[in-house]
């Protein structure tokens, strides 16, 4: 019932809402969040595995160490999120907006980032990507380097 509210809420953080929704530690294992407006949540620590977070809006949110193993973020917008140390291992990513995020000692191994992503070499190389499907990721083109790999 919790997650219906919340999937059908008319105001979010930065959008009429004042505060940050407070998820963090929560057990969302499985959810169904596709195209939800969690823009600035605080999600650190929580438990979002398996979830379907497909087209959500996670401009801005704290994914700090939040378990977010085989979920699915296809088309997400993490544009600014923070993902440090966050656990990515198969997540689907393809096509996710990552612009901006933080990915420091994020888990993205087996994960798939297809599509333009918005990553630049930079944040790849502060997380760890042990098997993580990357071709044909495309990279943010950053100062003396080419757009793709």
């Amino acid at each position: 019932a919790a997650l219906t509210v919340i999937g059908r809420r008319r105001y979010w953080f930065g959008n009429g809402e004042e505060q940050r929704l407070d998820l963090h530690g929560t057990d969302l294992r499985g959810a169904h969040l596709s195209a939800t407006h969690l823009e600035g949540a605080d999600l650190h620590e929580a438990h979002l595995e398996g979830a379907v977070l497909f087209q959500a809006h996670l401009e801005g949110a704290d994914l700090r160490e939040a378990h977010l193993e085989g979920a699915d973020l296809g088309r997400a917008h993490l544009e600014g999120a923070v993902l440090m140390a966050a656990h990515l291992e198969g997540a689907n990513l393809r096509v996710a907006h990552l612009e901006r995020a933080d990915l420091g000692e994020a888990h993205l191994e087996r994960a798939a980032l297809r599509g333009p992503t918005g990553l630049t070499r930079e944040q790849l190389a502060a997380a760890i990507i042990d098997g993580t499907t990357l071709l044909p990721a495309y990279l943010a083109e950053a100062p003396g380097e080419p757009d793709a790999v």
